[in-house]
């Protein structure tokens, strides 16, 4: 399973809240998050930057590539459909084929869920009731 985790909750990862207490074990245990293009450098100035290196070299966190991620967010861009500023998430999305995220952006929430723009729709956790949305979330593509 795989989840897309916001800048805005990066400070989370450090000290740990709950809700990331949550999908940090959930990562440990067998999870991944998927990290690429503009979020990857956004998420290195937040707390999360302590872990990053450790899910990474223990394969719990697959970086795509800037160009690709990059590539597609122009195309959001472009099009004009989407509610937030934050079309380098769904892009990473689309690239990286993960369908679950982790973020406190309602307007991101709408996009994320938005079928028009990912399809199949993306689901949002937010809290430890949402714990199922880790257990049932899609797999990422895998890197070449």
């Amino acid at each position: 399973m795989c989840i897309i985790i916001d800048a805005n909750v990066g400070n989370e990862f450090g000290p740990l809240s709950d809700e990331a207490l949550c999908v940090y074990e959930w990562l440990v245990g067998g999870g991944r998050v998927a990290v690429g293009g503009r979020l990857k450098a956004e998420l290195l100035r937040t707390k999360f930057r302590n872990v990053y290196q450790p899910l990474l070299l223990a394969g719990r966190l697959l970086e795509y590539p800037a160009t690709e991620v990059n590539q597609v967010e122009q195309q959001l861009v472009q099009s004009g459909k989407m509610r937030s500023d934050d079309h380098h998430i769904l892009a990473l999305a689309r690239v990286s084929e993960a369908r679950t995220l982790f973020s406190r952006d309602v307007q991101l929430h709408s996009d994320f869920c938005n079928r028009a723009l990912l399809a199949p729709r993306g689901r949002v956790y937010q809290n430890r009731s949402h714990h199922h949305l880790l257990r049932t979330g899609r797999k990422c593509r895998d890197l070449a």
